[in-house]
């Protein structure tokens, strides 16, 4: 029960969940939810704040009993070969924990008694263990808290899309809208072109400078070749900034938040398909549903897939009837096609880069804002 002081405090609430509590009706029902995470980030803040003070103590007391023992590692193999010693060491940690239990169902063991006080010992050094593990990565008490109620939320986002959206059981129901996200919910072109624009050989003076700017002025995508760098530089720099934890702190375009408010007041259910490359960066999912929280985009399902029309498919199957059901919108023109390929009515969103071709078929837009008058069309809204 929460304390008389801490009533009315937004801090004190564990963040807002919106998986229902009817969860097996919904489930029964098919029917989607009309938003299946709630954001949670407005109360994280205040939340990590509340909490920094105790646990910083804990680090402080751990960090210095450690500098006794061994050296910090620095350098990325020093902290590879001292991960793996310390999840070894974990490992044994664990199985003490486990010991003080009965865990063998086939052994009658009368003998063992609950003890508690050894149980909590043990629970202490696997804790131990892990602010080792924590400090070796340079993971403060802050960004320990900033990530776990980021993780939280995605764990919420993967069980209703999973376990209790209609979608998870191949079972589609009313209108759905397909929307991509880079440069089209999020401004890609405008973070990345900052990320590179700090680093060589952008920051001196001299042609590759003045290109990158001419790029960044026309909003035109950017690639090893239109940039002028060697592909393997190129792909250097795509895996630094892929995880540099940028993907959770990316503006949001003009006009965005306002368009997937029409959508849903329109009665689609919205499902943001992205083809950023996840097994190559995981940590992507939960900046994307991070950043998606942050600034209070409303959303139904996140699905990653190279092939947009495969990932389609694969998840919903070929019987659905996309024309009469269905809206997409992408701004790159291969997935434009993909879309016009399923009869799906593909809204081509260029930005401000004009020298994108639009693949027949598809219905070439300025901005977001564009589509709005169209929404009611489709269905008779």
């Amino acid at each position: 029960m929460a304390s008389a002081d801490n009533q009315g405090d937004p801090a004190a609430v564990v963040p807002p969940r919106d998986v229902p509590d009817d969860r097996a009706r919904v489930a029964a029902s098919g029917e989607a939810p009309t938003r299946s995470v709630r954001a949670v980030w407005p109360v994280v803040r205040a939340r990590v704040g509340r909490s920094m003070t105790g646990l910083d103590e804990i680090w402080k007391d751990q960090g210095a009993f450690n500098d006794r023992l061994r050296p910090f590692p620095h350098a990325y193999e020093d902290k590879c070969d001292a991960t793996s010693r310390l999840v070894l060491e974990l490992t044994d940690e664990l199985h003490e924990l486990l010991r003080t239990t009965v865990w063998k169902k086939h052994r009658n063991n009368d003998r063992l008694r609950p003890n508690i006080a050894h149980t909590t010992e043990e629970l202490v050094d696997v804790f131990k263990y892990f602010i080792t593990l924590c400090q070796t990565w340079d993971v403060s008490p802050e960004r320990l808290l900033e990530g776990y109620w980021q993780k939280s939320a995605v764990c919420e986002q993967r069980y209703v899309e999973e376990w209790v959206s209609a979608y998870a059981k191949k079972n589609p129901l009313g209108r759905v809208a397909f929307v991509d996200l880079d440069n089209v919910i999020f401004d890609y072109v405008r973070s990345f072109g900052a990320f590179l624009t700090e680093r060589a050989p952008w920051r001196a003076a001299g042609h590759m400078r003045d290109r990158l700017t001419s790029l960044l002025e026309r909003r035109e995508w950017l690639s090893a070749v239109s940039v002028g760098v060697h592909p393997q530089e190129w792909a250097k720099l795509q895996h630094e900034y892929r995880t540099s934890g940028a993907s959770a702190w990316m503006p949001v375009m003009p006009g965005a938040a306002h368009f997937l408010a029409a959508v849903r007041a329109a009665g689609f259910v919205i499902i943001i398909v992205t083809s950023r490359p996840m097994a190559a960066a995981p940590n992507l999912y939960t900046e994307t549903v991070a950043n998606l929280h942050r600034h209070g985009l409303v959303f139904d399902h996140l699905w990653f897939g190279h092939s947009k029309k495969e990932e389609l498919l694969e998840r919903l199957g070929d019987v659905y009837n996309w024309a009469e059901h269905a809206i997409a919108v992408d701004d790159d023109p291969r997935y434009i096609q993909e879309y016009v390929s399923m009869n799906v009515p593909a809204y081509h969103v260029i930005n401000g880069a004009a020298n994108l071709a639009t693949p027949t078929g598809g219905r070439r837009v300025e901005t977001l804002m564009d589509i709005v008058p169209d929404l009611a069309k489709y269905f008779g809204t």
